[in-house]
């Protein structure tokens, strides 16, 4: 099925739902995984999404990548995501204010 990701465009994260309800996932120029401001280890990355999406209203995944950062972890991320209840997708250059 693949899968379909939302660009950097003015309301890609934006809308009804507020950012909190959603699920932020930040991947750091040293590959760190920072899931709504904790840190998340690429083992319990699954765990920790498939909850905080369960609790998502719009099951709405953003996921800011550092520039340095190389398009297969970014696609990792992004499938399991999906594969753990995420219906929307969104990728994002930096994390808007």
């Amino acid at each position: 099925a693949g899968i379909k990701v939302m660009a950097n465009s003015s309301g890609a994260s934006k809308g009804k739902v507020s950012s909190e309800e959603n699920v932020n996932i930040i991947l750091n120029s040293r590959g760190k995984i920072i899931v709504n401001g904790r840190e998340v280890s690429r083992a319990g990355l699954p765990d920790e999404l498939r909850v905080r999406i369960a609790k998502s209203k719009d099951k709405t995944v953003t996921l800011v990548a550092d520039k340095e950062n190389r398009c297969g972890e970014v696609v990792e991320i992004l499938d399991v995501a999906k594969q753990n209840g995420a219906l929307k997708l969104a990728l994002m250059k930096k994390m808007q204010e």
